[in-house]
């Protein structure tokens, strides 16, 4: 007997928002589960109040 796992991977814009951008992935989060997504991978940082873009990585250690 076999098993599917459905994967979601998420990909979202976010913002300087941190409680908005938490609101969007639980959206997110519930829709994939709602399409019958097992495993659901939000995409890094997301949650996080930081942007990299033109950034020294080297300042964020």
């Amino acid at each position: 007997m076999s098993k599917v796992i459905k994967f979601a991977a998420l990909q979202l814009t976010k913002t300087w928002d941190l409680e908005a951008n938490l609101e969007k992935i639980k959206g997110a989060i519930r829709e994939a589960a709602s399409n019958g997504a097992n495993v659901i991978v939000p995409q890094e940082l997301m949650a996080a109040l930081i942007s990299v873009k033109n950034k020294n990585l080297s300042t964020l250690s």
